[in-house]
């Protein structure tokens, strides 16, 4: 279902944010189609790809140690650079929210690190709430594309049960600083 066509999103909405900016043109489109800011809770949601260790190699060679403690400090720096930009992002997201009614204390913000995929986080995040609508971008893909990996839509609605999945067509661009 397209938002453009929305009648009632409901009044627990899950927003399944990208790390581009076209996400805060979805969370625009959410704002527009608000019915009772003032009821509204939303969940503003951001999945950050987890990063798995593997370890091989002597653990006595001290150049081997040295180079993996240089990986693990730059894993850590990397990993807070990319929170501190989805804080921003939750940040942009939250004020267009406020602008049209939504107090601020019914946005709640949410990262998520260890599921599989971003579908399987918003999945497990339906899980644990009571949502009426869950709204995402949807990326055109080719055809052989989806055939090899479904979309997230298609995956979350298979599995969402009785919430509504909305998507908003969204561009390719990466958010940077």
């Amino acid at each position: 279902m397209n938002l453009q066509n929305a009648a009632n999103l409901g009044t627990n909405i899950l927003i399944a944010l990208g790390d581009r900016p076209t996400s805060l043109d979805l969370v625009r489109s959410v704002a527009g189609a608000i019915h009772a800011p003032k009821q509204t809770r939303i969940t503003l949601m951001h999945y950050l790809m987890p990063i798995y260790w593997e370890h091989g190699g002597e653990e006595n060679d001290p150049q081997a140690l040295k180079e993996r403690l240089q990986e693990e400090l730059q894993v850590e720096e990397d990993e807070e650079d990319e929170e501190q930009r989805a804080q921003k992002h939750f940040a942009k997201a939250q004020a267009i929210l406020q602008k049209v009614g939504v107090p601020a204390a019914n946005v709640r913000t949410e990262l998520a690190w260890e599921e599989v995929d971003a579908a399987h986080a918003v999945l497990d995040e339906l899980k644990r709430g009571e949502y009426t609508s869950v709204i995402i971008g949807e990326h055109d893909t080719d055809f052989l594309t989806r055939l090899i990996d479904p979309p997230m839509a298609e995956i979350i609605r298979r599995h969402a049960g009785d919430v509504t999945v909305w998507t908003v067509p969204t561009a390719e661009e990466v958010i940077g600083d």
